[in-house]
């Protein structure tokens, strides 16, 4: 399994470009154009990304010890949904870092392992998140996304973080919640 991406890191998000979601489109049952598989992450807690952080690195360890077996990972992938961990909702390796931004008062709006770890996905091989968020709010995930060199993009109205190591994202999702603790 390759957790590496091959992607040129990069850090020049404007965010004077950036523009929050609406209320209307946040909480919209019907998908966004952008994920129709989206869903409201908005309002967890510093709490609950710690919770969604240890559940995946339990997750990464087991994956680890099985040398990254895709069969392994779609195994424990489906397990995780069956008992509703926070780890397993979205695709293995990003959760902890949505659970983080939602804390940091950012909206998720998708999420993707780039393939890095089973079958095929929306991103082909670039670990990312795309999340909207109030420009006031952005100084502990820029910090975050520097010291652990990950990208950090707009797209469009929106900001996107990525990575050119899968595991990275749960460094972001540590380094995040502990800044955000000291507020």
């Amino acid at each position: 399994m390759l957790l590496k991406a091959s992607v040129r890191i990069r850090r020049d998000l404007d965010p004077a470009k950036l523009s929050p979601m609406e209320e209307e489109q946040a909480t919209s049952e019907d998908g966004l154009m952008l994920n129709h598989s989206y869903f409201d992450m908005r309002g967890y807690s510093v709490a609950d990304a710690k919770t969604a952080i240890a559940e995946e690195a339990d997750l990464l360890a087991e994956l680890e010890a099985s040398d990254w077996d895709a069969d392994t990972a779609e195994e424990l992938a489906e397990n995780m949904i069956e008992t509703g961990e926070y780890a397993g909702w979205f695709d293995i390796g990003t959760s902890a870092a949505v659970f983080a931004l939602s804390a940091a008062g950012a909206t998720p709006i998708s999420s993707c392992n780039g393939g890095r770890i089973g079958g095929t996905h929306h991103s082909d091989e670039v670990p990312n998140i795309l999340f909207s968020i109030e420009p006031s709010l952005l100084d502990p995930i820029l910090r975050s996304a520097e010291e652990i060199e990950a990208g950090l993009i707009n797209n469009g109205v929106y900001a996107e973080l990525f990575v050119d190591d899968l595991l990275k994202l749960h460094a972001f999702a540590e380094k995040l919640v502990a800044r955000l603790e000291l507020q």
